[in-house]
C-alpha cells in the first residue's frame, strides 16, 4: 500500500493509518517523498516545505511502519508545486529548460542529490528498498528527444554511486502500463542494473464498458502475456 504524499497536518494520524492497513494483509508500505522542481533555468530539484517530510518526520514514519511488521520502500518523486511556475506539470518544467549540455549536467546533478538523500534515509532506518525513478521522468530517460547521447551512462553512474556510497539495498524502477501499445520499446535499458521492476498496471482490460468477468480476465491475461512477460524475459527481474 502506498501512503498519500506527505502533509504535516496528517502526521498525527499515521500510526492509526498503519494499524488500519493491517486487515488488508498488506506487507509492504511505500512512502512517497516529493520534492519540488521550482526552476527550469537553472534546473532545480529541491525540498518543498509544504509537501516534503522533514528528515525527522520521515524517519519516524519509516520506524512506525517497521515497528508494525511492514517492509518499507521509499519512493522519490519530482513534482512541481501546483501553485508554482509550472502548475504541477513536470512536462512544462522540461519544456521550459534550455536542455543544452550544461543544463543536463545540472539536472542530473540535482536529481542524483535528491535520490542520494532518499537512499541515506533508507540506510539510516534500515528501510527494505528504494526507488531510483519512474516513468514520470520519461523526458530524462535514454532515447527521449533532446537528451544527451550519454543519458544511459548517466543513469548507470547514478545507480553505481548509490550502491557504492549510500545504500546497497534492493532498488526499484516504476514503469507505467496504461495503454495497449507495447512498452518494451520505451523501457530504459538500464533496468538490468536495478533489482525490481514495479509495473503500475492501469491499462484497459477490454474496450467494452459491459464486458463480462471472463472477458476482463482474458484481457488481463493477454496484457500480461504480451507486455509484462516479455519484460521479465528481457531483464529477468522480479516484477
Amino acid at each position: 500500500i502506498e501512503l498519500a504524499p506527505w502533509r504535516t497536518s496528517e502526521a498525527a494520524a499515521l500510526p492509526a493509518t498503519l494499524d488500519a492497513i493491517k486487515p488488508t494483509s498488506a506487507n509492504w508500505v511505500r512512502i512517497p517523498i516529493v520534492w519540488d522542481a521550482p526552476s527550469a533555468n537553472p534546473p532545480l530539484v529541491s525540498f518543498d516545505f509544504a509537501r516534503s517530510p522533514f528528515r525527522s518526520d520521515l524517519i519516524a514514519a519509516i520506524r512506525a511502519a517497521r515497528d508494525r511488521g511492514y517492509r518499507v520502500a521509499l519512493y522519490p518523486q519530482v513534482r512541481p508545486a501546483p501553485n508554482g511556475p509550472f502548475g504541477g506539470d513536470l512536462n512544462l518544467y522540461f519544456d521550459a529548460g534550455v536542455k543544452d549540455p550544461g543544463w543536463w549536467d545540472g539536472w542530473f546533478r540535482e536529481y542524483a542529490r535528491f535520490v542520494a538523500y532518499v537512499a541515506d534515509a533508507a540506510a539510516f532506518t534500515g528501510a527494505d528498498a528504494y526507488y531510483i525513478a519512474d516513468s514520470t521522468l520519461a523526458r530524462a530517460l535514454p532515447g527521449a528527444p533532446g537528451t544527451p547521447a550519454d543519458t544511459e551512462t548517466r543513469w548507470r553512474n547514478i545507480i553505481t554511486a548509490l550502491r557504492r556510497d549510500h545504500f546497497n539495498a534492493p532498488m526499484a524502477f516504476g514503469l507505467d502500463l496504461y495503454g495497449q501499445a507495447p512498452t518494451l520499446a520505451t523501457t530504459p535499458p538500464f533496468l538490468d542494473a536495478v533489482d525490481v521492476i514495479d509495473v503500475r498496471f492501469s491499462a484497459a482490460l477490454t474496450g467494452s464498458p459491459t464486458a463480462s468477468l471472463d472477458e476482463l480476465k482474458t484481457g488481463a491475461a493477454n496484457l500480461i502475456d504480451s507486455q509484462v512477460q516479455p519484460l521479465y524475459s528481457r531483464f529477468n527481474k522480479p516484477i
